[in-house]
Order: structure tokens, then C-alpha cells, then sequence
């Protein structure tokens, strides 16, 4: 492994590689004159994973990264603490009543029902790839929520792979070193990667079982491999490695069905979500009763665009929210896919479980730095800074640097 150039330099956020995208997206990137000194970004998401796990036997790669880079004591999610929504502040630098995927499953008043859909138009904030495309900058993603397309500006990824469960995460790291090898003009300059984390194991198993740990071992060897790839290729000195998470995870201590105690209660209303939060849909009259069911249960509901925590005035956040204590989960019955749910997240973000990770290894990262407590919302501003580029004032969060403590926020 290359050593780090201590410039302190911005860190960065990247998301999702592949397939050739239209015609819009890459004439844009033809006006950029290439060069070999370039810099580049590959942001990898580990989903689910937690500050805590980098410390777990076993995870050599992610061990050597802290060490030898600079990592956060955590990265605070936006509010749902869930994947689709923090996914997309992470290459928007919104939050989600701006950016609009306020879950991973919500309605649209006129659109209809989302549902894990990986369709750029669905979001209402400038993602990253399409900053890139009208700088001239070719980019790339694997995975990454609202990546599968173009925006609605017409631009987009020049490469991106469709979701399929199956896709093993060595097979992304080849594609990522695939990428790495294109001639200048085509490199992308950015690649957004996502990979399973802890999530799917932390939800079956638990967020500390032996077959997360397992799991997560599998994923660290692939790092292994992308870290000796670049390596080899001598590009350390122009490329920033950025590993985040979109959220952390918190063992299930009790398991409650919401939908049901409001229907007992002779409640009418829709609930969209599980885990700690869940958008409730309801009339207006039914609002009292409901309320004061949920608050029975230890819960918080409140109404859109009531006063909250954390900002939901967006019709997709329906009537208002549900939000439960940290360890407690929302379902539908009690069950995911015939076993207990043991592992959950979507609550408040401030809630310390819910912190995620954010590493920084590379061009422009002093070994050893510690940078305190991070925003998701910081990372597309330090991404755009680090390429180059003007970060514009609609972004809510600021870009870092290695080596400096995080500023206060006004």
C-alpha cells in the first residue's frame, strides 16, 4: 500500500459502477480534457456498518484504513436512519424532505407507492453523477440508490449496474479496477459502490452475531483486494478511498406490531416502514385516538410538518411519522421471512447506535487523523471540493479536511 500524501485535502463521498449510460451523459463528459494527474474518488458504502465493528477480529483491510487514514468517531445520519433515504443525501447533500426518498418505501400523491426503486427521476435533488456530467467528468456507480438512469436534467452515471442481490462483492471490485484501467478521457472520476455491510446479516442474526462478523470478513478481503489493485496501478496519488455507512444498527429488544394495536383501537390508518420508524397515513379525524395509542405503546407520532427533530415537511412523509425507543421494533407481524427480526435501525439519528462510519484513505489524507463527529450531509461537499469542483451554497453540509477539526455549525 502506497503511503498517504499529507496535504489535507477534503474527503469525499462516491457511489455505484457499470453499464454505459446515454448519449447526454457522456458527450458531456467528452468536453474534459483529461489528464494523468487527475484526481479520483471511490466512495464505498458498507451498509449497516458501525464504528463499533471496526474494531472486530478479523477485518485486517478496514483495521488498516483507520490506521493509516483518517476515519470519524462517527458519521450522524439524516432522519429516517434508513438506507434509501441516507443513500441519497449522501450524493444530493440534502436531506430527504429536500431530496424526497423519505424511506425506503413511501406514496407519492401522484405518482404512486415507491418501493426500493432505484429510478433517478424519483428524486427531487441534483444527485452527484449529473454534477459531474455538466462538469465534463465521467462517473460511475454500482448499486447506489437513484443511480440506474439518468436525472431529470438528462444526465447521469456514464456507468451503472442494475441491482441484482446475488452480485458478490469481489465482482465489484473487478469492475471498479475494470473502470480504473479506461483511457483517461473515459476513467471515471468518481465511483459510488454499494456494498451489504452488516445490514441484511444484522437483521436476520444480530447486529453482533458470528455470522455478521462472517459476513463483514468476506466483504474486508475484497477490500483487501481493491486497496493492492490500486496499488499496483501506481494510483494512490491521485486517488481518495472513502468508506461510509448509511446508518448503524441496534439489537431488537422488543418487537411490536403498531398497525394492529391501531386497528384494535378501531383505527383506520395505513403504516409504510418497520424497524424504529414508520410513515402513518390517516384522516383527520382519526388523529386523536391515534395518538394516543402510539404514545401508549412509548412511541412518538408526529404530524406532518409538526414540530420534530428532524425536518418532514414533504407530502411523501404522508400523515406524519411514528418513531419508536431505540431498541424497540415496528412490524408487521413478528416476523422477516419466517425468523425474528434481531437487528434494526431507522430511528432518531442522533440516537448513538445510529452512528455510521466514515473513512478517509488516500490522495490528500494524513495517516492517523481522527476528525470527530461528521454529517452525512458533509459528504458530497468534501466529494466535490476534493474533484475540484464548486460546491454549491444549496448544500447543507461542509466540506472537511484532514487535519483540521470539524467546525462548528452557525
Amino acid at each position: 500500500m502506497a503511503p498517504c500524501v499529507k496535504c489535507f485535502l477534503p474527503l469525499a463521498l462516491v457511489l455505484f459502477c457499470g453499464m454505459s449510460l446515454a448519449a447526454a451523459s457522456s458527450s458531456a463528459a467528452a468536453t474534459s480534457e483529461a489528464t494523468p494527474d487527475d484526481p479520483i474518488v471511490i466512495m464505498i458504502s458498507m451498509d449497516g456498518l458501525r464504528p463499533l465493528d471496526l474494531q472486530k477480529p478479523g477485518l485486517s483491510t478496514l483495521a488498516r484504513l483507520v490506521r493509516e487514514g483518517a476515519s470519524a468517531e462517527h458519521m450522524t445520519p439524516v432522519f429516517p436512519s434508513n438506507t434509501f433515504p441516507n443513500h441519497v443525501s449522501l450524493v444530493t447533500g440534502v436531506l430527504p424532505e429536500a431530496h424526497g426518498i423519505v424511506s425506503n418505501v413511501f406514496k407519492d400523491p401522484e405518482r404512486g407507492k415507491f418501493s426500493y426503486e432505484n429510478d433517478p427521476t424519483w428524486l427531487e435533488a441534483e444527485p452527484l453523477w449529473s454534477f459531474l456530467a455538466r462538469a465534463g467528468l465521467p462517473s460511475a456507480a454500482y448499486h447506489w440508490v437513484g443511480s440506474e438512469g439518468l436525472w431529470k436534467n438528462g444526465l447521469g452515471p456514464d456507468h451503472w449496474k442494475p441491482y441484482q442481490s446475488g452480485i458478490s462483492e469481489q465482482k465489484k471490485v473487478d469492475q471498479i479496477l475494470d473502470w480504473l484501467d479506461l483511457p483517461a478521457g473515459q476513467q471515471p472520476r468518481l465511483m459510488t459502490v454499494w456494498f451489504r455491510g452488516a445490514d441484511a446479516s444484522g437483521h436476520r442474526h444480530g447486529p453482533d452475531s458470528s455470522q455478521t462478523l462472517s459476513s463483514l470478513r468476506v466483504q474486508d478481503r475484497a477490500l483487501e483486494q481493491l486497496v493492492a489493485g490500486i496499488e499496483k496501478r501506481g494510483l494512490w496519488p491521485r486517488t481518495t478511498l472513502l468508506i461510509v455507512s448509511d446508518h448503524g444498527m441496534v439489537e431488537v429488544d422488543v418487537a411490536v406490531d403498531v398497525g394492529k394495536r391501531l386497528k384494535q383501537a378501531g383505527v383506520q390508518a395505513t403504516l409504510r416502514g418497520a424497524g424504529g420508524f414508520t410513515i402513518i397515513e390517516t384522516d383527520e379525524a382519526q388523529r386523536a385516538k391515534a395518538e394516543s395509542v402510539v404514545r401508549e405503546l412509548g412511541m412518538e407520532l408526529i404530524w406532518r410538518p409538526g414540530v420534530t427533530r428532524a425536518p418532514i415537511d414533504n407530502v411523501r412523509f404522508g400523515s406524519g411519522v411514528i418513531v419508536a425507543p431505540t431498541g424497540t421494533s415496528i412490524v408487521r407481524s413478528t416476523s422477516l421471512r419466517g425468523k425474528a427480526m434481531k437487528g434494526a435501525h431507522g430511528y432518531w439519528p442522533d440516537a448513538p447506535e445510529m452512528g455510521a462510519v466514515f473513512i478517509a484513505f488516500g490522495r490528500g489524507v494524513s495517516p492517523g487523523q481522527r476528525i470527530g463527529i461528521v454529517s452525512n450531509l458533509d459528504v458530497m461537499p468534501t466529494i466535490l471540493q476534493l474533484l475540484q469542483l464548486e460546491v454549491p451554497p444549496v448544500l447543507r453540509g461542509r466540506a472537511l479536511f484532514f487535519g483540521e477539526a470539524a467546525a462548528p455549525r452557525e
